[in-house]
């Protein structure tokens, strides 16, 4: 099973180099950088580790982190939580269908397809949640289409497990996003005071098996940047491949005890171009 979870906002349409001439190249020796530092108060180590983190999303968009906090027990309840969702019925499934959710909040199905060029490919069913806020909350209330209550399946133990995933995801997020700061020589909190509520959504992934053998050498995700500040992915098979800078197709394959981490267009934007939101894709695999 290809169950892919990641932490992003949905997918740009668009991308700035182009993906059609590309061709496949070797595993592309992405930077894996070690966060361990930035848990601690040495101020040295710190600056080591956040200048690590900058060069490589300036260099490449795309990076490997170890040394998080995320417990692997977390990991695999998420994962477990994501397959028994995804096994269900279809018409199950379709009780939680994101086209009824007021917030962009539930599952989508692999026959729902935007009318964009990364879309065309796309061969994968996702269900996508994001910070869980009370009905009551003023900005659901008043209209916000991001914001709001989660919607929950009736799978025991799901909202626990994916939820607690979320909420560890998003103390991950915080101290890349101050590591980031310290790199770009900007105020502590720049980026962050902006987050006190944020839009940061969950997407669980699940690639299905494409049974025609012309279909097993195309994509399961067309090329695409995103387009929030960072996505962090972990991934639990093949197939992500990223665009480099020489218009080369290259590997982006499961490291253990990593995250991947890209950059999307709203950092590209705050840091004025300095970090690259790179172009990726799924391949059949």
């Amino acid at each position: 099973m290809g169950t892919k979870l990641h932490r992003n906002m949905p997918q740009t349409r668009e991308c700035r180099r182009s993906s059609k001439s590309g061709r496949l190249t070797a595993p592309y020796p992405l930077p894996l950088i070690d966060i361990e530092p930035l848990y601690f108060r040495n101020c040295g180590h710190v600056v080591q580790a956040a200048a690590a983190l900058g060069r490589a999303a300036h260099e490449h968009g795309f990076l490997y982190i170890k040394g998080h906090s995320i417990d692997d027990s977390a990991i695999v309840d998420a994962y477990t939580a994501a397959q028994q969702f995804f096994r269900q019925p279809l018409e199950f499934k379709n009780q939680y269908y994101i086209g009824n959710s007021s917030n962009h909040r539930g599952y989508v199905p692999v026959t729902e397809k935007g009318v964009y060029p990364d879309e065309e490919d796309r061969h994968y069913e996702s269900y996508d949640l994001a910070l869980d806020l009370p009905a009551s909350d003023p900005d659901y209330v008043l209209g916000n289409p991001l914001l709001g209550p989660n919607v929950w399946p009736a799978i025991p133990k799901f909202k626990d497990a994916v939820y607690n995933y979320y909420l560890k995801l998003g103390q991950l997020g915080r101290l890349l996003t101050h590591a980031f700061e310290i790199h770009l020589g900007v105020p502590a909190g720049t980026f962050s005071r902006k987050m006190t509520k944020p839009v940061a959504q969950l997407r669980l992934l699940h690639y299905i098996e494409r049974k025609n053998r012309f279909d097993q050498e195309g994509q399961n995700m067309g090329a695409h940047t995103d387009y929030e500040c960072f996505t962090i992915l972990h991934q639990d098979s093949p197939g992500l491949q990223v665009l480099d800078l020489a218009d080369h197709w290259v590997n982006a394959d499961p490291i253990e005890g990593t995250f991947l981490v890209n950059i999307g267009d709203m950092f590209e934007l705050w840091s004025g171009g300095y970090f690259k939101a790179t172009p990726h894709r799924v391949a059949c695999s």
